[in-house]
C-alpha cells in the first residue's frame, strides 16, 4: 500500500470513531449528571486527567477495530502461521509497499502501550504490557479470520505486540523526561528503548546491506520452502547442454525526472502533452496522462519499460499487417530501439518484435515490444517491454541438474498442496532483479497434479 492509502484510511475511519466515543462521551455525562448527582447526590467528581486517557483509549480501540475489521474487504483470507514470512516477502521483492505494511503494523499499536498505563495503574509492568498487545492483536486477528476480513498471520501478532512494548517504552521515557527521575528511573525508561532501538538498526541494517550488495532482489524467488514427499517428483526430459558462465547484464534504472522526459518525448509524438496535475507515482511505476487526448502512459522505473494507452491512430483491422520495416519505422518514431536481428511477428490482431539477450553495438536487448490493431476509436496500446542492458562481466551458473535439486529442496514458488510434480522441459530464461540486473532463471515446464505449470529458479550459482 502507497502512503496515501494509510492517509485514507485515518481519514475515512478516524471520523467515525470520534463521533462514536463523543456519542458514548455524552450519554456518559448525561447519566453522571443527571443520575449520579442529582438523583442520587453522588458526591465523587470526574477528573480530567483521568477521563482524557479514557476517552483517547477509546477513540484508538474504535478507530483500531474499523482499520482492521470494516477497511478489510476484499482480503486475501486463511492462515499463514510461518514466522517472518512477511519480512522475507518484503525482502525478495524489494517492496516498500510490504515494508511499509510491517512498519505500520508495528506503529498501529504504539498507542496502546502509550495510553494502557495512563487509563490504569496496573499496567506497570512490561509483562503486562507485553501480554495486553498479544491478546489484543490475537483478539483481531481471531476476528479477521471468522469474519473472512483478512488473513491469520504470526507476523501481524509479533509486529502488534512489538508495537505495544515500544509504546510503553516511549511512555516511560517521557515521564522520566517531564518528572525529572533520577538515576535508576531513567536507566529503566532508557532500557525500555530497546526494542525500538533493535528495531531501527535492524531496518537500517537490511537497508544498507541491500545498497551495498551488486545484485538486486528477485521477486520470483520463494518466501518458504514447500513439501514434497521423496516421491513425488520426477524428471521425464533430458537435461539440455549450457555454458558454465554467462553474460550479466544490466539495464536502464531511471528516476522520477527520467519519466517524466519520457513521457513528454512519447506524449509529443502524437501532438500531445502531459497533464502534471494528474500524475501518480507509485513504488516501481509512474503514471501520466495527456491534456484532453485520450492518452495515458505508464512507465517502470527498472528497465524503463512503459505501455501506452491510447485511441488507435490508424485502423489497421481487416488490412494486412504492416511489414518489418514499416512497424519498425513505426516504433521508431516513438523512440523505441528495435535491435537489426530482432524476431518480427504479425497477424491481423498485431504486430512484434522480440529479442532473447540479443547483442547489437555493445548492448544487449532482451524482451519485446507489443502492438496489438484494434477498430479505430477502439482503445489499444503499445507495450515497450525490451530492456536495453550493459554487458558488465561473466558469471556462472547452476547446473541443470543442480537446479533441479533446489527444485527437490522446495525451492520454488508454489501456493497450494503438491501430490505429484513431473519436470517435462528445462530453459534458460532472464528476468530483471530490483536493480536492473539481468539475472539468468531456470524455467522448469512442469505438470503439478496433473496441470501444465512453469516454475522458476534462480540460476546464479551460490
Amino acid at each position: 500500500m502507497q502512503l496515501s492509502s494509510y492517509l485514507d484510511l485515518i481519514a475515512a475511519y478516524l471520523p467515525l470513531a470520534l463521533i462514536a466515543v463523543g456519542a458514548v462521551s455524552l450519554l456518559f455525562a448525561a447519566g453522571y449528571l443527571v443520575i449520579y448527582k442529582k438523583l442520587l447526590h453522588g458526591e465523587k467528581r470526574l477528573r480530567a486527567g483521568k477521563m482524557a486517557p479514557v476517552l483517547a483509549m477509546m477513540v484508538y480501540l474504535l478507530f483500531l477495530a474499523c482499520i482492521t475489521l470494516l477497511g478489510r474487504t476484499g482480503a486475501p483470507t486463511g492462515m499463514n502461521l510461518t514466522p517472518f514470512s512477511s519480512w522475507r516477502k518484503a525482502w525478495y521483492q524489494a517492496s516498500p509497499s510490504e515494508w511499509r505494511y510491517i512498519i505500520f503494523n508495528i506503529i498501529a499499536f504504539i498507542p496502546l502501550g502509550f495510553l494502557l498505563p495512563l487509563c490504569s495503574g496496573w499496567f506497570d509492568r512490561w509483562l503486562k504490557i507485553l501480554l495486553s498487545g498479544f491478546l489484543c492483536s490475537l483478539l483481531i486477528e481471531a476476528s479477521q479470520l471468522l469474519t473472512g476480513r483478512g488473513l491469520f498471520e504470526t507476523d501481524d501478532l509479533i509486529h502488534n505486540t512489538l508495537g505495544t512494548v515500544i509504546g510503553y517504552g516511549l511512555l516511560t521515557l517521557l515521564l522520566a523526561l517531564i518528572n525529572h527521575g533520577g538515576y535508576r528511573r531513567m536507566r529503566r525508561a532508557l532500557a525500555g528503548q530497546i526494542p525500538l532501538v533493535t528495531l531501527l538498526a535492524l531496518l537500517g541494517g537490511l537497508y544498507t546491506f541491500y545498497q551495498c550488495k551488486e545484485l538486486g532482489n528477485l521477486s520470483l524467488h520463494y518466501i518458504d520452502p514447500v513439501h514434497l514427499a521423496a516421491d513425488a517428483v520426477s524428471v521425464d526430459c533430458a537435461l539440455p547442454d549450457v555454458p558454465e558462465t554467462v553474460t550479466l547484464c544490466r539495464a536502464e534504472v531511471g528516476s522520477r525526472a527520467d519519466t517524466d522526459r519520457l513521457a513528454e518525448k512519447i506524449f509529443a509524438r502524437f501532438d500531445a502533452s502531459v497533464d502534471a496535475a494528474r500524475t501518480v507515482y507509485y513504488d516501481d511505476t509512474a503514471v501520466y496522462y495527456s491534456n484532453g487526448s485520450g492518452f495515458s502512459l505508464c512507465v517502470d522505473y527498472v528497465g524503463m519499460k512503459w505501455t501506452l494507452y491510447y485511441y488507435i491512430v490508424y485502423d489497421w483491422t481487416g488490412a494486412p499487417a504492416p511489414d518489418a520495416d514499416s512497424a519498425r519505422n513505426y516504433l521508431e518514431q516513438l523512440g523505441v530501439r528495435i535491435p537489426a536481428d530482432a524476431v518480427y511477428t504479425a497477424d491481423e490482431k498485431g504486430f512484434s518484435f522480440s529479442a532473447d539477450m540479443l547483442q547489437e553495438d555493445g548492448l544487449v536487448y532482451h524482451g519485446s515490444v507489443t502492438c496489438p490493431m484494434a477498430d479505430s476509436g477502439r482503445e489499444t496500446y503499445i507495450r515497450s517491454e525490451m530492456a536495453v542492458c550493459t554487458p558488465v562481466r561473466e558469471i556462472s551458473i547452476r547446473t541443470p541438474s543442480e537446479a533441479i535439486d533446489e527444485l527437490l529442496k522446495g525451492h520454488f514458488s508454489w501456493e497450494g498442496g503438491i501430490d505429484s510434480l513431473s519436470v517435462t522441459g528445462m530453459e534458460l530464461e532472464w528476468v530483471l532483479d530490483s536493480k536492473g540486473y539481468c539475472q539468468p532463471v531456470w524455467r522448469l515446464d512442469t505438470l503439478i497434479n496433473g496441470e501444465a505449470c512453469a516454475l522458476r529458479v534462480p540460476a546464479l550459482a551460490q
